[in-house]
């Protein structure tokens, strides 16, 4: 994003520009996933709960 798009622009492009959370497939990944240093595809793998 640009430094001088204002918070009320955003707020339309996200709405109206932005893809559908319910077009998304949602699953679980492992607490790996949250740490910067980790790298690798392994670590957006579905966890089995």
């Amino acid at each position: 994003m640009y430094p001088d798009t204002t918070s009320k622009r955003a707020e339309v492009i996200a709405r109206d520009l932005g893809t559908p959370t319910d077009a998304f497939d949602w699953y679980s990944v492992g607490k790996a996933m949250g740490n910067v240093r980790n790298q690798g595809s392994q670590l957006i793998l579905p966890v089995v709960e």
